[in-house]
């Protein structure tokens, strides 16, 4: 009983950070148009780092 415990918390630990990646995938997303100052502080187009991206083709 005990290791069927475990083995459940640990999936449930795995899907918990699974989500939680995903969910920091999305806040980066969203927060990833920086803003050039230097003209009239308009959005310029958007950067990916190196997270995002390798976080978005594991999902695919």
């Amino acid at each position: 009983i005990t290791f069927i415990y475990k083995m459940f918390s640990g999936i449930d630990f795995l899907l918990k950070r699974t989500m939680s990646s995903f969910f920091n995938a999305i806040k980066n997303l969203l927060t990833a148009y920086h803003i050039d100052k230097s003209s009239t502080g308009k959005i310029i187009e958007p950067f990916f780092d190196a997270e995002v991206l390798s976080t978005l083709l594991a999902l695919l």
